[in-house]
């Protein structure tokens, strides 16, 4: 039973209701022209298989989903190895020397920025508000 009447992307923070339609949009200023209708969730056929969610991404699609004959030899080495009994056990971060561009052009787009980052650098930036002049 879900308890909650809304759920939030983590990484926009967009708020969603349970039926999938548009409640909140941070900084909606910044979208003038913005259609809540039309940019709601929608379902898509999907299924659990091997402890893994497959879906579907072409709501126009039959909705029909057979994994194990898209799988086919990899579906029995996946049941083989128990995949689905496989847990997360932890993460280690490893710096790396990388190009410049990587690092700009992941923040280039910064209206995520003080939501996905909001226990980090999150307060450095400005809210929506992008280096490009109109």
């Amino acid at each position: 039973m879900c308890r909650r009447r809304t759920f939030v992307c983590p990484y926009h923070a967009w708020t969603y209701r349970l039926d999938g339609s548009l409640a909140g949009v941070p900084c909606a200023e910044a979208f003038p022209d913005l259609d809540r209708n039309l940019l709601g969730l929608r379902e898509l056929p999907s299924t659990v298989r091997h402890g893994l969610i497959w879906a579907k991404l072409d709501p126009a699609s039959d909705g029909s989903l057979d994994i194990a004959r898209y799988l086919g030899e990899l579906d029995r080495d996946l049941d083989a190895i128990g995949l689905a009994h496989h847990r997360f056990y932890r993460q280690h971060a490893v710096r790396r020397a990388a190009n410049w561009k990587l690092i700009v052009d992941a923040f280039l787009e910064v209206y995520h920025v003080r939501r996905l980052h909001s226990a980090t650098l999150g307060r450095f930036f400005a809210d929506a508000v992008s280096g490009a002049t109109p």
